[in-house]
């Protein structure tokens, strides 16, 4: 079995628990569309990275991993949360091979009210956890996730205003991915290794192990709206483009452009009514500058980096499985 088959397994073999959790915790009652509208996306499918992320956090300091679930499943509808009103400030139509919430339910409103839903119940998974009988664990936690929220939301912020300035910086892209994907990956680790009993070095390399991978995560993640398959990803391929996102591949590329590619470029970003065929002309020229290698250069970069920060845990089939899930953020095709 290859890596990529042997992780995906494990990734199943997760989220059956996961899932388990948040269907029995999310009943549909009334309004019944809010519920049903709440489970649209979580039903769609998705890796559970984040909630896999929490149980090997948990079983490398040597925790029960059935004590993490509830938290993966927290974590999970945190970042459903985040999907959900993430496509409506996108605009876009498709994530997961599925209609967006605010697509399938024809309402910006309602999916507004479905991503305040979700969030909500975060809080109200977290804080119902009685088998955790140390409660200094559950402020713990929710300090973290409600610091990583706000590291979302200020990542989210930069995200939506860096079409409208000219010059963004590649420092300044990082720490836009950092706080849009990367944090709630680091808040993932911590959680996870807290509930598992780790201690304070523990925590804090974990913390940065996920961070530093989250952000590998992010930037193949823009490699992947420009190169990937769209059936596979499940959304419209040149998205960014059309939506006028900086991200490091743009960043780069109108760096080191010729003026006509520059302006070729320039032409495309952030042009809502472009052909997929200037998409395909822009990403000739990505590919002829560099600007994809870099990304992908940069993405190793800081996997090999977060890797590092396991050297401190013994050898253990969790360590290893967590090795893998880092170089799999960067080999992924979808």
């Amino acid at each position: 079995m290859s890596i990529e088959c042997e992780i995906k397994e494990k990734f199943k073999q997760n989220a059956v628990l996961v899932d388990k959790y948040i269907f029995e915790n999310i009943q549909v009652k009334t309004p019944n569309e809010l519920y049903e509208a709440s489970l649209h996306l979580i039903k769609g499918g998705g890796k559970r990275l984040r909630p896999y992320l929490v149980s090997k956090s948990c079983e490398i300091v040597g925790g029960d991993i059935m004590k993490s679930i509830p938290f993966g499943a927290a974590l999970e509808l945190l970042h459903t949360f985040t999907l959900v009103h993430d496509d409506i400030m996108d605009n876009d139509n498709k994530r997961r091979g599925i209609k967006t919430v605010h697509n399938k339910y024809q309402s910006k409103n309602k999916a507004i009210l479905v991503g305040d839903l979700l969030y909500s119940k975060v809080y109200d998974v977290v804080l119902n956890q009685k088998k955790i009988q140390d409660v200094n664990k559950i402020i713990c936690c929710m300090k973290l996730i409600t610091n990583g929220i706000i590291s979302l939301n200020e990542g989210q912020y930069f995200d939506i205003m860096f079409p409208d300035i000219n010059n963004v910086s590649e420092n300044e892209y990082i720490k836009m991915v950092s706080g849009k994907t990367a944090v709630l990956f680091k808040v993932c680790a911590e959680v996870g290794s807290i509930i598992g009993g780790g201690n304070a070095e523990q925590i804090s390399n974990l913390g940065e192990f996920a961070y530093n991978i989250g952000i590998g995560y992010g930037l193949l993640d823009d490699i992947l709206g420009i190169t990937g398959d769209e059936k596979k990803l499940g959304k419209p391929i040149g998205s960014d483009l059309r939506e006028g996102k900086k991200t490091l591949i743009i960043i780069h590329a109108l760096n080191n452009s010729t003026v006509s590619q520059n302006k070729k470029i320039k032409s495309v970003l952030g042009n809502k009514h472009i052909s997929n065929n200037n998409i395909f002309e822009v990403n000739e020229i990505l590919e002829t500058i560099g600007s994809l290698e870099y990304s992908r250069k940069k993405a190793k970069e800081y996997v090999d980096n977060g890797v590092k920060k396991l050297k401190i845990f013994q050898n253990s089939v969790a360590k290893s499985d967590l090795e893998k899930l880092a170089y799999y953020f960067i080999q992924r095709t979808y």
